[in-house]
């Protein structure tokens, strides 16, 4: 049995897909029908001024967002992303100011302020309110904003497809695809009589348990920061904080999958390990709330 190789690009996914395996729910789960790709979105009152609509439009189509009851002109239309804090995500520089421009700040062609929401969809003032042209698969909020400063705001899902177009599915067909990535990383089967087979796997166990050794949280009930201290500044940008520096927090993810990777394997001494996979999880849970995360771009990504 030989363990594969995989891309860098997607280690961190990989990891998801092993810690995930045994966590698959049992119950169907069935794409539900969308709404036509060229609709008008009608506005809903909000229960309280903080709730936030949401709609959904298709792809190479448009939705017209009604002006909302009691709104004076002149409005304002405007979408923008948010950071998973709610704020607007501003531009970063291009080529060496990898962190967010303050006014007056540029960085080649980028200079400070709002990103531009506009390779996913962008909004236009109608005489009806404002109409979303939806490019790609995405998320951004639209905004309005009245003459006496009254605002609301809706979560705009930019679909790749309609779902009545989706396939019908169930956890068994996830199971099916999780299963042939697991074979794709660790192989099946694997011989226990095979002396070169337990070579691999012994080295495999040895290099995650070192691993899970020097994880700063081991054995608690989340992962509170940095998993591995020891990482910060050793391959990434010295003057971007670990969380938005992607060369860096991109070994964090390789560490999980090599883990996830003995967590899987049979007859190795970290096979089934129910304390590994909580702690697999602590990590990968305080990894896709800090770092891969919507945020303004991260150094590399």
């Amino acid at each position: 049995m030989k363990l594969n190789r995989v891309r860098k690009k997607v280690s961190w996914i990989l990891a998801l897909v092993l810690c995930t395996q045994i966590l698959m729910p049992s119950t169907p789960v069935v794409a539900k029908a969308s709404l036509a790709e060229d609709t008008t979105m009608l506005d809903k009152s909000s229960a309280t001024e903080s709730e936030v609509n949401s709609i959904e439009v298709v792809k190479g189509s448009t939705a017209l967002i009604k002006t909302p009851e009691g709104f004076k002109e002149p409005i304002t239309w405007t979408t923008i992303f948010k950071d998973s804090n709610g704020n607007p995500i501003k531009n970063v520089g291009f080529d060496k100011k990898k962190y967010e421009l303050s006014p007056g700040e540029r960085d080649k062609h980028r200079v400070e302020g709002i990103t531009s929401t506009e390779h996913i969809a962008k909004i236009e003032k109608t005489a009806e309110g404002g109409l979303i042209t939806a490019f790609e698969k995405g998320m951004v909020y639209a905004k309005a904003v009245d003459s006496e400063g009254k605002s609301k705001e809706w979560k705009v899902n930019v679909l790749y497809t309609a779902k009545e177009n989706l396939p019908k599915v169930t956890s068994e067909d996830y199971k099916r695809l999780i299963g042939k990535w697991t074979a794709q990383l660790i192989g099946e089967n694997p011989d226990a009589n095979d002396a070169a087979i337990m070579e691999t796997i012994n080295s495999l166990n040895t290099q995650a348990q070192a691993l899970w050794d020097s994880y700063r949280y081991k054995g608690q009930s989340a992962c509170a920061d940095i998993p591995w201290p020891e990482e910060i500044g050793k391959k990434g940008n010295k003057n971007i904080e670990f969380a938005r520096d992607a060369v860096e927090f991109r070994q964090t993810f390789k560490n999980v999958l090599l883990m996830a990777k003995a967590y899987r394997v049979e007859h190795g001494a970290l096979y089934n390990n129910k304390d590994l996979l909580n702690d697999m999880i602590n990590i990968l849970d305080w990894l896709t709330t800090n770092c891969y995360r919507p945020q303004s771009q991260t150094d590399n990504w």
